[in-house]
């Protein structure tokens, strides 16, 4: 029993809610054409243009299952949209381009730009969008999900900035041809980060 309570003291849950841009040819698929609203029950689902998935897999611990339950989401998401438009593909961009006469009309669900509010420990702040119906870019990335299991808040800041040092420099290495420059006008800066509390905890 000892040995149980001092490991669940110190494991640390991983997630995400990755998002990805569909495309069907050289035209972007709206997520919303192919998939459902986000809901409890409902793993993958549309947020805004982009498509987003959770997850709840077992042992949520453990890094290989993450990346096992990754690559079933990513099969999944490319099956709904072939279900839609049979030449549908996944893209690595995260930046696109949305033409305004589908800002103006789509309904505004899908046009919202719907965060949880973001900290920044070095007090950066990304462009304000006041009107998303005037942006003509959306974005998908995704972050990074670190459960604590406790009802002790968090240092943030030290975590935050210790993993800008070593995980953030790998990442902006990584991604180096694929991130365009634009998204980071917005958000996903260096630093960025938010405090969500669930009923299990931190």
């Amino acid at each position: 029993m000892i040995e149980g309570t001092l490991q669940k003291k110190h494991v640390l849950t991983l997630g995400a809610d990755p998002e990805l841009f569909v495309f069907n040819g050289a035209k972007l698929l709206p997520a919303f054409e192919f998939l459902p609203p986000k809901g409890k029950d409902t793993m993958i689902y549309w947020d805004g243009f982009q498509a987003e998935w959770k997850y709840s897999h077992p042992d949520n611990y453990c890094q290989n299952n993450l990346v096992k339950a990754t690559r079933e989401s990513l099969m999944k998401l490319q099956a709904k949209a072939k279900v839609t438009a049979p030449q549908a593909r996944l893209s690595l961009s995260n930046v696109v381009r949305v033409p305004q006469s589908i800002l103006k009309t789509a309904d505004t669900p899908f046009v919202e730009l719907g965060c949880q509010p973001s900290y920044n420990v070095y007090r950066m702040r990304g462009t304000g969008v006041p009107n998303p119906r005037l942006l003509p870019y959306r974005f998908a990335g995704g972050h990074m999900h670190f459960g604590t299991w406790t009802t002790e808040k968090p240092k943030y800041e030290k975590i935050v900035k210790m993993l800008d040092r070593i995980l953030g420099v790998w990442a902006v290495g990584v991604a180096r041809n694929i991130d365009n420059p634009i998204r980071r006008q917005y958000y996903g800066l260096a630093g960025e980060y938010r405090m969500p509390m669930y009923k299990e905890g931190y």
